[in-house]
């Protein structure tokens, strides 16, 4: 189909008329490929990576891709777009955690071309339960936990070998070990907030194991307890979210429809069709654009923690049941384990407290490119000529 301009279709390496599945997959792949991590010698690789994200952003979008395929760069100027490398650890995690996490389900069905959302959030949590029969899906998803015990198990049998009772300075040596592991995972983005994750299922499967070693209430279930409670909460955190998309989506679509009934309805003033909207309709519009994106975010967010939790259960159960090893190893396993999640508990950082950080990052982002906005149009004001 014709489109004004290619380049956003070129950055991804996809046709015109590509699917939304194909774009998501040929985002992943480029996105791995180009991500800083993996070139440290590219002094350009920064800026390849948010180009190829900025592309994903605007074409991912129904209404902001229409206005790309109409009016090219110009037309999605004013779009609020997240930090490209936020944007990649909200969906596919980092290499960094890959060894705690493994690759995130999100990412997994990008790979695969699913089509994870619709023309509304009705479509994501619909594409997300018929996605959990997917035999491939559960395939690869057991590859993943086993991978991830592989690499956990590894970590804990430091402590089983290492430390004991009466030697501090082990003990000691292993902590430091995993601070400085919690010092790095917090250095990316958003990695604070997935690193309390990992650390809230590290305690509570620790706590679960040990049982009256670590508590009264450990022993008599009530982490368990506990367990099914905050898995609740969280699914009811992701429907929430997904409802308020729904009618963010609704909102939105009827506001676009009365803008093109005010373009349609132009007085004949000297006004032509398709005009930039008034300073205050425009700040309402990019306003509501930057709303519509951090539902997005929450959605997002809420269904990884509902992934990563999920995961590291099995995870976790798989390196404390773990029969090649010996009881008293199990248990010592289940030891370290619990230190390992206190600290990543301290060290990381609350999903309000992470996210709201994020928000307000993005938020201050968009808000800085307003002023000269205001002042470039301003000045094509100044130079216009003008009616005697």
């Amino acid at each position: 189909r014709k489109v004004k301009e290619l380049e956003y279709y070129e950055l991804l390496g996809v046709e015109s008329n590509a699917t939304p599945g194909q774009i998501k997959k040929a985002y992943y792949l480029k996105a791995r490929k180009l991500h800083p991590d993996k070139n440290p010698d590219d002094p350009n690789a920064n800026e390849k990576f948010q180009a190829v994200g900025a592309a994903y952003q605007v074409l991912s979008d129904t209404g902001l891709r229409e206005k790309y395929d109409r009016l090219g760069k110009e037309g999605v100027d004013d779009a609020p777009l997240m930090d490209s490398a936020a944007f990649y650890m909200m969906i596919f995690g980092s290499e960094k955690f890959d060894a705690y996490v493994g690759q995130l389900k999100f990412a997994t069905m990008m790979l695969l071309g699913e089509e994870m959302e619709g023309d509304g959030s009705e479509d994501f949590v619909e594409s997300i339960v018929s996605s959990s029969t997917n035999l491939h899906l559960k395939y690869i998803q057991g590859k993943r936990e086993v991978s991830c015990a592989q690499e956990l198990a590894k970590k804990l049998d430091l402590y089983v070998e290492e430390v004991n009772a009466s030697d501090d300075a082990k003990y000691e040596e292993f902590k430091k070990f995993i601070e400085a592991e919690a010092q790095e995972l917090t250095a990316q983005a958003v990695g604070g907030t997935l690193l309390s994750v990992i650390g809230y299922v590290y305690v509570e499967q620790a706590k679960k194991q040990l049982g009256f070693k670590h508590s009264v209430g450990a022993g008599i279930g009530l982490v368990e307890l506990r367990r099914k409670g905050h898995t609740i909460a969280n699914n009811f955190r992701l429907v929430k979210s997904s409802i308020h998309g729904m009618r963010h989506a609704s909102k939105e679509m009827e506001a676009e429809n009365k803008e093109k009934e005010k373009d349609k309805a132009c007085d004949g003033e000297g006004k032509e069709k398709g005009n930039v909207l008034k300073e205050d309709e425009k700040k309402k519009k990019e306003e509501r654009e930057m709303e519509s994106f951090l539902v997005m975010v929450d959605a997002i967010w809420n269904y990884s923690v509902l992934d990563v939790e999920s995961t590291l259960r099995h995870v976790c159960q798989k390196v404390l049941f773990d029969n090649s090893v010996s009881v008293e190893a199990r248990a010592k396993r289940a030891e370290g384990l619990y230190v390992m999640g206190k600290i990543f508990k301290e060290k990381g950082k609350s999903a309000k407290e992470g996210l709201s950080a994020f928000k307000d990052q993005f938020r201050a982002q968009i808000n800085a490119q307003t002023p000269q906005e205001t002042q470039s149009a301003d000045e094509e004001a100044s130079a216009a000529p003008k009616e005697n």
